[in-house]
């Protein structure tokens, strides 16, 4: 039976304490953000994302809070959590069937499910 490493058994627990302490991105630094793209939208030319952007800063400034900001990342990490748990639960019944493909096949699932939430912990 292939054992799965503990520090990947580990990671989401140590990931939600260190998320729930970092910074989190504010509304100036999202209406930054799309300043930026709107200007490189506009000296490409490209109208069509130029709109977009616009249309988009409109909304940044007309309705994004801190607050708001914080539970819409809460829900994301969450949600990502909740995978990571299930394709850790996935990896155990596949290691209970012994199956070497379906183990390396919900390893590597697990994997990308982890590196998701580190993602998601990074912001």
């Amino acid at each position: 039976m292939i054992s799965l490493p503990r520090s990947l058994l580990l990671s989401p627990i140590l990931l939600l304490c260190t998320a729930i302490q970092a910074a989190p991105q504010s509304c100036a630094d999202k209406e930054r953000a799309i300043l930026g793209q709107l200007e490189e939208a506009r000296a490409h030319g490209n109208e069509g994302r130029t709109h977009g952007l616009e249309k988009a800063l409109r909304a940044v400034r007309e309705h994004c809070t801190e607050e708001g900001l914080r539970q819409e990342r809460q829900a994301d990490y969450e949600a990502v959590q909740a995978e990571v748990q299930e394709r850790q639960a996935d990896l155990r019944e596949a290691q209970q069937g012994g199956d070497p493909g379906k183990i390396e096949k919900r390893t590597r699932k697990l994997e990308e499910a982890v590196r998701e939430l580190e993602a998601l912990e990074r912001q």
